[in-house]
């Protein structure tokens, strides 16, 4: 782990911490954090599943809309 960045959750050190929150108070991080975060929740249960390297790919190659990935069992 490089120094200053933060480790796992629940592995880090307070300064690691603090990195951490000071990141999420600058100006624009907060927006690009919580985007983050809710497109994770957005993406995992759309790649959980057998062909999760097949929808890797199509996510790096194609443009994907949210709509494209809520409440479709297989987008293939």
């Amino acid at each position: 782990m490089p120094p200053g960045r933060p480790g796992p959750a629940g592995t880090g050190t307070e300064a690691e911490a603090r990195w951490a929150i000071d990141f999420a108070r600058t100006p624009g991080m907060n927006i690009y954090v919580l985007g983050y975060y809710h497109g994770w929740r957005l993406l995992r249960p759309w790649l959980d599943h057998p062909d999760r390297a097949a929808r890797v790919r199509r996510l790096l190659t194609e443009p994907v809309l949210p709509a494209d990935l809520e409440g479709q069992p297989s987008p293939m």
